[in-house]
């Protein structure tokens, strides 16, 4: 990797072994090592998983996270409070929101709304995500996961805002 010093992993919701191993990579490294050996290093790279950062922020300016900062999140100390190792099974709504919060497919849509990915999870418009860099003192958001419409460059939500 080239600039290596400078590429930082944050944690989406597949750094998750229950939603990983549902989306295959199980059973991958059980094909690729073996039974015994694929089932160490799964169980030891879920390990390492619970220990990446949920969110980033750069230059107390931009703030970078898997999915958005949904209807729990009003300070950047509710992710710093989050204590290492973090499980999915502590079922943490700061957690689920970072992870699992999605932005809605219109620029029109204002507010939080609930997703179909699941009971308890949100999207989130811009009206959101201009409360999020408010809260974060930022003036750019940049989310991790899947490309949508509301996406505003290079397939990346990014909102400037102010």
């Amino acid at each position: 990797v080239e600039y290596q010093q400078n590429v930082h992993l944050i944690r989406g919701n597949h750094e998750a072994a229950d939603i990983n191993a549902l989306f295959g990579f199980r059973i991958e490294c059980i094909e690729r090592m073996g039974e015994r050996d694929g089932i160490w290093a799964w169980h030891r790279i879920n390990w390492l998983f619970n220990w990446l950062p949920l969110a980033a922020l750069i230059e107390k300016n931009i703030i970078c996270m898997h999915g958005g900062i949904g209807r729990s999140i009003n300070h950047i100390e509710q992710i710093e409070s989050l204590q290492r190792p973090i499980t999915t099974e502590a079922g943490s709504v700061v957690l689920m929101d970072l992870l699992w919060s999605d932005p809605t497919e219109n620029d029109s849509v204002e507010g939080l709304r609930p997703n179909s990915r699941g009971p308890g999870l949100v999207t989130f418009g811009v009206s959101t995500l201009t409360v999020c860099v408010t809260f974060f003192r930022c003036s750019v958001n940049i989310r991790i996961s899947s490309m949508f419409p509301l996406a505003l460059k290079n397939g990346l939500l990014i909102a400037n805002i102010g």
